[in-house]
């Protein structure tokens, strides 16, 4: 919480690069990542391996995460929440794959690829994406889609996409 990160695009251990400003792995749960401010990261914030789950991400600002997703999470995550970030000037903004995803109250704006990317996962045993909620976001200004649900990686069930604005 109030934290300030730049610049995490360097590695973390020899021969392995993340440049995720905040990695919530391995079984973690129940966390908050609120009011922090992320400028030129790979990942602003990322989770995955071994189910992450019940992780509130809220109120935080992204700007200039020219990689990747400026926030997300990936197989399989569950339970997670996106609520009232902004998102400025990144590659693309909030991705998430796994289970129980609730995607609201977000500002993208100025975004070259995707505002907002769901959908199934690659490689775990999840037999179904299921619950994701995508609502009252606002997306300005991407390159990308606006909004992508993707179930190439296997069906998806009980989608809500309703009550965002997405312009240009």
């Amino acid at each position: 919480m109030n934290s300030y990160l730049l610049n995490s695009t360097s590695p973390l251990f020899d021969n392995f690069n993340s440049g995720y400003g905040i990695a919530v792995i391995s079984s973690s749960c129940y966390g908050r990542i609120e009011k922090n401010f992320f400028d030129n990261c790979r990942h602003g914030v990322t989770g995955g391996n071994h189910a992450p789950h019940h992780i509130s991400v809220s109120s935080n600002i992204c700007t200039n995460c020219r990689v990747g997703y400026a926030l997300g999470c990936h197989e399989p995550c569950m339970y997670w929440n996106f609520n009232g970030n902004t998102i400025q000037g990144c590659a693309s903004g909030i991705n998430t794959r796994g289970m129980h995803m609730t995607i609201s109250d977000n500002f993208v704006k100025n975004i070259t690829g995707v505002g907002i990317s769901t959908g199934g996962t690659s490689g775990t045993n999840l037999p179904v994406a299921k619950e994701y909620v995508i609502t009252n976001n606002r997306i300005t200004n991407t390159n990308g889609r606006a909004i992508e649900l993707r179930g190439h990686f296997g069906r998806i069930e009980g989608a809500i996409i309703e009550k965002n604005t997405c312009i240009k």
